[in-house]
C-alpha cells in the first residue's frame, strides 16, 4: 500500500486551505483501491488527510490514465476534528473523525486531455461525464438540511469539458479524504479547489 502525504509546503502550512485555485489532491497518482483506504476514526490523521477550512465550498475535478470512457469510482470523506490539538499534559485528546458523504462515478475523456508540459500533462484525460449520480449519504443530507445548500454537479458527458463536483459547504470539517478506486484506470487523482 501507498501512502499518500499530505500536501504541505515546507513551512508546514497547508497549501489547500490558503489558495483558492485547484490544486492536485494527492502529490503522487493513486493506482490502485488500496492506495486510499476508507479512513477509520483514530487519533492520527487518516492515510491521505487532505487539509481544509471549515465552512467552505469544495469543487472538485477527476482525471487519470486510461481509455477513453474509463470509470473511476470515488467516495468522498469529510474528517471532523474532536476535542482540541493534543497537550503535553495529555489533556484534550485529538480525534480524528472520518464520515462519508457520498459517491459518484466518472468517466474519463479523450476529448479533454490534459497539455503537454503543463500541471496536467497530456498523458492523463480529464472525466467529462458522471456515469454513476453522486448518491449523499445521510450526513451528507443532514448538512444540506442544516445549511441548505445542495451539492451540484456539472456533468457536460460532451468529450469537451471536464465535469465537477461542488460541495458548497462542508460545515465543521477539518479536512476530507478522497477516496478513489481506479478500476481499469492505470494512475488516477483530483483536483480540488476551496473557496468562500
Amino acid at each position: 500500500m501507498t501512502v499518500l502525504d499530505s500536501p504541505r509546503s515546507a513551512d508546514g502550512i497547508y497549501p489547500l486551505s490558503r489558495y483558492s485555485w485547484f490544486r492536485k489532491v494527492y502529490p503522487i497518482d493513486v493506482v490502485t483501491a488500496t492506495d486510499v483506504p476508507p479512513p477509520v476514526r483514530g487519533n492520527t490523521e487518516p492515510v491521505g488527510f487532505v487539509p481544509g477550512r471549515h465552512n467552505v465550498a469544495a469543487e472538485f475535478a477527476f482525471y487519470g490514465k486510461g481509455a477513453n470512457n474509463t470509470t473511476i469510482a470515488v467516495t468522498i470523506w469529510l474528517v471532523r476534528l474532536l476535542g482540541g490539538p493534543p497537550r503535553s499534559d495529555g489533556r484534550e485528546p485529538t480525534i480524528f473523525d472520518p464520515i462519508s458523504l457520498g459517491t459518484l462515478t466518472v468517466a474519463l475523456s479523450t476529448g479533454a486531455p490534459g497539455f503537454a508540459g503543463g500541471y496536467i500533462d497530456n498523458t492523463y484525460l480529464f472525466a467529462d461525464d458522471v456515469t454513476v449520480a453522486w448518491s449523499p449519504s445521510a450526513y451528507m443530507t443532514y448538512l444540506q438540511n442544516i445549511t441548505g445548500k445542495a451539492v451540484q454537479v456539472y456533468d457536460p458527458a460532451d468529450d469537451l469539458n471536464i465535469a465537477t463536483l461542488c460541495i458548497p459547504d462542508f460545515g465543521m470539517a477539518h479536512g476530507f479524504v478522497i477516496d478513489l478506486n481506479p478500476g481499469t484506470a492505470t494512475a488516477m487523482n483530483a483536483l480540488l479547489g476551496l473557496w468562500t
